[in-house]
């Protein structure tokens, strides 16, 4: 069986199917260890992953929700306002962080980064990196505590 480390930091190849593991959302407040979903994840209001995400197809990191490993999706992700993510973020599609979100380490998308007002990436002290293939919008009082590259258009919000 392939390991959740190697697969979460390996190429974009998804496990077969006798090596997959799934886990239903609905009413769980917390799930620990590693979370590896075969569709979407949509995760419920603050609740907490411990440990890493991979998702097949889209992740939605609900309000105050936290996940305290690094998400991985081959679709889009979303951070819901107060969301927290520990790690890293990687998407195939775009990358949303809505208001007051926060991610601690380095944020990769293949499509868009959108940063709405008041979102976080890295911490002081620890250089990070947020990248977008397709373009990169940072919002009204964003931090972004290293570097940000895109080979699309990059765009601030007017004070």
């Amino acid at each position: 069986p392939i390991s959740l480390g190697d697969f979460l930091y390996s190429e974009w190849s998804l496990p077969s199917l006798d090596q997959q593991a799934i886990l239903s959302t609905e009413e769980v407040k917390v799930i620990s260890d590693a979370a590896l979903y075969v569709g979407d994840f949509r995760g419920s209001p603050e609740q907490i992953v411990n440990g890493d995400l991979v998702a097949r197809g889209d992740i939605s990191i609900e309000q105050l929700g936290s996940v305290m490993g690094s998400v991985k999706a081959h679709g889009n992700v979303r951070l819901h306002p107060g969301a927290l993510v520990m790690g890293n973020l990687f998407s195939e599609g775009d990358i949303l962080l809505q208001a007051g979100s926060r991610v601690l380490g380095d944020v990769f998308a293949q499509g868009r980064v959108i940063m709405e007002a008041d979102c976080v990436i890295g911490r002081p002290g620890r250089v990070k990196s947020c990248i977008a293939r397709r373009g990169i919008r940072i919002s009204r009082g964003c931090a972004i505590f290293g570097y940000v590259l895109s080979e699309g258009p990059g765009t601030t919000e007017e004070l």
